[in-house]
Order: structure tokens, then C-alpha cells, then sequence
């Protein structure tokens, strides 16, 4: 709780990308293997500096049908684009609105 208000804090972890595919190649490990080797090493350094533990911990690799999904819905309204080498983030489509919180509640 933070001044009464119940927190949830996520921490995401990126278990998968170019980096750890190579290494894992180099290695002869499998990416899975080689990221949460290096994932409980950052949990054991975390624990010894005393910093408290998000409440949910996401792994990448976890949750590919929700990003893809979400990369889509981007690409869709207009804020995002596919080339060759990738999918694009169009900050410039956002507007002043990039960058800036919204009120996701309201008070009662």
C-alpha cells in the first residue's frame, strides 16, 4: 500500500530477443535456459540490495498472442506501420498526447 491505495507492480521481463538468441547460439544453450539463468541472477541481486519484489513478474515469451495483438491494434488506428524490417511506432501521429499520463480513474 501506498498512502492507502492498494499497488500493483509488474515487472516485465524480456526473456527473448536478438541478443539472447545469439548468446544462446554462441553458448549452445537454449534461449529459455540462458534468460532465466540471468533472471534469477537479477532476482538474487535484487533480494541482497533489499529492494522489494514487483507483486507479478512477465516473462515476453508468456505473453506473444497479447503483444502481437496489441502491436496490431497500434498498426490499425493509425500509430504504427509494417516495413521490410519490421513494425514502426508513428510518435508523430500521437500528437501533444505523446508522452503524457491520462486519468485512468475517477473519484467519487
Amino acid at each position: 500500500k501506498v498512502f492507502g491505495i492498494d499497488i500493483i507492480m509488474v515487472m516485465v521481463i524480456t526473456d527473448i530477443d536478438d541478443k539472447i538468441i545469439k548468446r544462446a547460439s554462441e553458448l549452445n544453450v537454449s534461449p529459455v535456459a540462458l534468460a532465466r539463468s540471468y533472471e534469477q541472477d537479477f532476482k538474487q541481486d535484487m533480494s541482497a540490495l533489499k529492494v522489494l519484489p514487483p507483486t507479478v513478474y512477465i516473462r515476453v515469451t508468456e505473453n506473444i498472442p497479447q503483444i502481437i495483438s496489441f502491436i496490431q491494434q497500434i498498426i490499425d488506428n493509425g500509430h504504427a506501420y509494417s516495413t521490410s524490417q519490421g513494425n514502426v511506432f508513428d510518435v508523430q501521429s500521437i500528437g501533444e498526447r505523446y508522452g503524457k499520463f491520462t486519468e485512468s480513474f475517477t473519484n467519487t
